[in-house]
């Protein structure tokens, strides 16, 4: 009785023992499942901004306010599919600055930018995911949808 006590504990634990394994399993998949996710990019911007090539027209100093000495916003109107030919620069004078799209609210609108003397782009940036820049970038290219308004802050 003591050798069939033992074989069903054997098999119990043993049928245990596979299930947790494959629970563990398919938790890892969901989690490295999720963590892909989290490292592509939003699907709706359908860029790889790695691969976003720099426009071929426009006008390289339509964006250039780095002597400019009185504003305290300028807007900048983005080209989707490609980063901006010129750099935007704000006025020298500003210390810090941030952006808001003119329109909010419309789902579409997004931005990347890829600053002066960086390897990749950044971004991209919703409306409502925006960030403020307290320290100073000389000059970036931008690529989106919508319309920006930058504005000084300090």
């Amino acid at each position: 009785m003591a050798k069939r006590s033992s074989i069903f504990t054997a098999v119990f634990l043993g049928i245990v023992g596979i299930g947790a394994v494959v629970y563990l399993g398919i938790k890892m998949f969901e989690f490295r499942s999720l963590i892909r996710a989290a490292q592509e990019r939003p699907a709706a911007y359908g860029s790889d901004y790695r691969r976003t090539p720099i426009c071929d027209t426009g006008d390289e100093n339509a964006n250039d306010h780095s002597k400019d000495t009185n504003i305290s916003e300028f807007a900048v109107v983005l080209t989707e599919g490609c980063f901006s030919l010129g750099f935007v620069k704000p006025p020298r004078s500003w210390g810090s600055w941030r952006i808001q799209f003119v329109k909010p609210n419309r789902a579409t609108d997004h931005v990347g930018l890829w600053f002066y003397g960086s390897q990749n782009p950044e971004g991209p940036w919703k409306p409502g995911d925006l960030p403020d820049f307290p320290y100073r970038y000389p000059a970036w290219r931008v690529e989106g949808h919508g319309t920006l308004r930058f504005i000084k802050t300090g």
